[in-house]
């Protein structure tokens, strides 16, 4: 259909291999009805077409849109401009959104004008395309929608084909992909064989495939499919975290989904599913020893009940954590190194404390919160020896819990606790569960500076029951409600956020400031080269007053942290 004239011929006149295509005769049309062909793109396109009120009219065996004119065809609809203005072409001819084409004064209808995707000139039918996804295994019935949005980057249309995948694989792998950003194994194999199928039979590589649950896969109560619809849910940047999971899982260029660091985070009230069955846990509790005077292990052991078996340990060296992971085999690590003994008698804050002991002015926990950072790390090490570099295979995939006060920009040295490592953990569990597939989860928990011994146990043995790996950043607060951390997109797509600054032009009269007062600045690449000459530079503008800068490096400083005397 995306030649320039089409070929009839009996089916059997067909060479071997050709596309044949059937379509049938509606006949001529009605007395005191005409009707014509014009090219789909109001262009010639080089099929030499008879030019008449401005549009391209097509000869005989072209494909291209049905208009209608006579005294039984509408004039337009009442109050309705837009539409007017869409199916009135003028001199009283109604565009019926159709396709087709004449032979002998007959009419043969192909298709309709929404539903053809034009990728570099040539048509494609979102019906033939679906019908090749829908005959794939793994494929729900009839659950396929093909449509196209506008790239910029090729100056063309780029293909988005949306599919249901079978029930079974879409309640496991969908929730991992939409929420979580997460393309698992079975799924990512669904997908690129839906990628060969339309490449195969017609020679186009989809911008996207994009698996939908059945409730996302939208359609009319008569069972029509909307691919505009979906069309618009796309653009509004609703798939934009399993785009970009699926441009990472399949090295494709990245186009119209946002990064994560374009999202904002949410917390999400989220009670804990229920607990699976464990057959003989174990939880390895890795602390200060002020935290295990305080009675953390029977906490813990109280709320999760019989059948528990904990295995305490304070300021193991990384040699010692692995030794203790072999000979241990715990089902569950809890990382408590950023904690201090907090009790209803000991309620002293947190972050002073932790702030004190970095100065070396006594008070903090007995690692010392200054190496807070390096023991998170010493763990991460170990557990790599223990799961991922040849050695003995652990009876059960292992859960890391790691347990930090929650973040409280307004609390007294809070800024000290999380430079201690605490602002890393929750990166650093993320990496673990990217990295380590033999760790069956990995998540911080934020639990309230005030907690008590009891309420920090409780949370650790709740949190310890869930088996959900989306989960990975978990905050407790004073009511023990639990919430988990998800990513709303800050945006719609990188195209439509170019459309809204031409929409709405800068009008604060004048340049913004390039920095404002009391912020918060961060420079990656240490201070050497230009990293210190932009600290000053930072520090000097007058501003920018009050600010703090934190600089990143890729090594520890050997002389540990400098201070730059004032600009």
């Amino acid at each position: 259909l995306a030649a320039p004239s089409l070929r009839l011929a009996p089916p059997s006149a067909a060479e071997p291999g050709a596309r044949v295509s059937s379509f049938t005769c509606l006949g001529p049309p009605s007395p005191g009805v005409e009707m014509r062909i014009v090219a789909a793109d109001a262009q010639s396109g080089g099929r030499d077409p008879l030019q008449s009120g401005g549009y391209s009219l097509l000869r005989e065996l072209q494909v291209g849109r049905l208009q209608i004119r006579g005294e039984c065809v509408m004039r337009g609809y009442v109050n309705h401009p837009a539409a007017n203005a869409e199916c009135c072409a003028g001199d009283g001819w109604l565009d019926s959104g159709d396709l087709g084409f004449l032979w002998g004064g007959r009419l043969f209808l192909t298709g309709r004008a929404k539903e053809v995707v034009i990728v570099r000139g040539a048509n494609y039918h979102c019906y033939e395309i679906e019908d090749a996804v829908g005959a794939l295994s793994g494929v729900a019935t009839a659950r396929v929608g093909a449509t196209s949005v506008r790239d910029a980057a090729t100056a063309t249309e780029a293909l988005l084909v949306f599919f249901v995948p079978s029930d079974s694989l879409a309640a496991e792998a969908l929730p991992h992909l939409h929420e979580g950003g997460v393309l698992i194994e079975a799924l990512r194999r669904l997908v690129v064989a839906v990628r060969a199928a339309v490449a195969a039979a017609f020679g186009l590589e989809p911008r996207y495939v994009i698996p939908l649950g059945e409730s996302a896969f939208q359609r009319t109560t008569s069972g029509k499919i909307m691919r505009a619809a979906m069309r618009a849910a796309f653009l509004r940047g609703t798939h934009a975290r399993a785009c970009a999971a699926l441009d990472l899982a399949l090295d494709s260029a990245p186009g119209f989904a946002f990064p994560d660091f374009f999202a904002a985070p949410l917390w999400v009230p989220r009670p804990p599913p229920p607990p699976p069955a464990c057959g003989r846990p174990c939880v390895l509790l890795l602390a200060p020893p002020p935290l295990l005077a305080s009675g953390l292990c029977e906490a813990i052991e109280r709320s999760w009940g019989p059948g528990l078996r904990t295995v305490a340990a304070g300021g193991a060296s990384e040699d010692e954590l692995r030794t203790l992971f072999l000979s241990a085999a715990p089902s569950h690590i809890v990382h408590a190194a950023l904690l201090t003994p907090l009790d209803e008698s000991h309620s002293s804050d947190a972050a002073s404390q932790l702030a004190r002991g970095r100065r070396g002015d006594g008070g903090g926990t007995a690692s010392g919160a200054g190496d807070a950072c390096e023991a998170l790390l010493s763990v991460a090490r170990a557990l790599r020896s223990w799961l991922g570099e040849g050695c003995a295979e652990p009876p059960a995939r292992p859960t890391l819990l790691c347990v930090r006060y929650t973040a409280d920009t307004a609390a007294p040295g809070a800024l000290e606790y999380e430079a201690s490592g605490a602002g890393l953990a929750s990166a650093l569990c993320k990496a673990l569960a990217a990295e380590l597939p033999s760790l069956a989860r990995a998540a911080a928990v934020h639990v309230p500076r005030a907690s008590t011994t009891e309420a920090i146990g409780s949370a650790v043995a709740a949190e310890a029951r869930v088996s959900c790996a989306l989960d990975m950043d978990v905050a407790y607060d004073e009511a023990a409600e639990r919430r988990v951390q998800r990513y709303r997109t800050a945006g719609a797509t990188l195209q439509s956020a170019a459309a809204r600054e031409e929409q709405e032009p800068d009008t604060r009269g004048g340049e913004a400031p390039l920095l404002r007062p009391n912020g918060a600045y961060v420079v990656s690449g240490g201070l050497g080269g230009l990293g210190e000459a932009l600290v000053r530079m930072i520090l000097a503008d007058e501003a920018a007053g009050g600010c703090s800068v934190l600089v990143l490096g890729r090594r520890p400083s050997r002389r540990g942290r400098k201070r730059l005397p004032p600009p």
